[in-house]
């Protein structure tokens, strides 16, 4: 486990970052495209976005701000 607690992987999927920040995939992906998460590159692969460690806690810095 890493220090938030979730399992060490090299990237995650958008079910992962939804469960951290407590909010719906709807949810998320709302913000994702409305830009609430600026300067957040999203890669993508043929199921789904990808995110990094670093950028979930990107995001749950600007969650709480």
């Amino acid at each position: 486990m890493n220090d938030l607690g979730i399992p060490v992987r090299e990237v995650y999927r958008t079910g992962d970052v939804c469960k951290i920040l407590k909010i719906s995939p709807d949810l998320f992906r709302w913000r994702l495209t409305h830009g609430h998460y600026d300067g957040i590159e999203v890669s993508r692969d043929a199921i789904g976005r990808l995110f990094t460690l670093d950028q979930i806690r990107t995001m749950i810095v600007d969650a709480n701000s």
